[in-house]
């Protein structure tokens, strides 16, 4: 199984710093690490020289989520079984979370797959457990791109991101409507989002207040 992960970053080096860590302990399997920045002001794009991952981009600008995703997929395209975009903020906590994961949706079983996320403000309510490949599954209406394992065959046949969506956001609804499978949350296996949403929000005002301008929230 060959998988591909691909993480955006802009600024918070001390967060991309630790989950990095985190996922290098806890993948339980070999991966290739496509990480791309945003224009980030402190000390992140140092630290990615010195991670080393298998491609580094480095953008002046925030180019937004969509194209930012379809950068890293066009980078990575062909040879991979599953794609995984892995939030510079998620934290792996189960050893052999990343293998799990993409042993879901891999051979392909129908379904694109996250580990449960915690720490959110509103979580998403699973359905009743279903199998996906051995592993207990609940379906949902989307699934954000925190902890996301795509089917490499769906993603070589040619899926993209909109890239005339809004900067932030609407990534989750967009492949929810083209996958012609399901989507869900892993329910024996989790992942934080680090520090939760709320805890991001006390230690990060500035970072999240240039967000939501960005996103056009006042």
């Amino acid at each position: 199984m060959r998988v591909a992960v691909l993480t955006l970053t802009r600024d918070r080096v001390d967060y991309t710093r630790h989950c990095f860590a985190m996922l290098e302990n806890n993948a339980g399997c070999i991966f290739d690490h496509y990480v791309l920045d945003q224009g980030s002001d402190d000390d992140t794009v140092e630290f990615l020289e010195q991670y080393d991952p298998w491609l580094l981009a480095a953008f002046p600008d925030n180019v937004g989520i969509h194209r930012g995703w379809n950068i890293l997929l066009d980078e990575a395209a062909g040879g991979y079984d599953v794609y995984v975009t892995l939030d510079n903020d998620c934290e792996l906590t189960q050893p052999g979370t990343l293998k799990a994961v993409c042993e879901a949706v891999y051979p392909d079983s129908g379904w694109i797959a996250s580990p449960t996320v915690l720490g959110l403000q509103n979580p998403l309510s699973p359905g009743p457990p279903q199998d996906a490949n051995g592993y207990q599954i609940g379906e949902t209406p989307i699934v954000g791109g925190i902890c996301r394992a795509i089917p490499g065959s769906f993603v070589n046949a040619g899926f993209r991101f909109n890239e005339d969506q809004p900067i932030w956001g609407g990534d989750e609804t967009w492949i929810a409507q083209q996958f012609p499978g399901r989507v869900g949350w892993m329910y024996d296996w989790s992942v934080n989002h680090y520090k939760t949403t709320d805890g991001q929000q006390a230690e990060l005002p500035d970072y999240f207040a240039r967000k939501f301008a960005e996103m056009g929230w006042r």
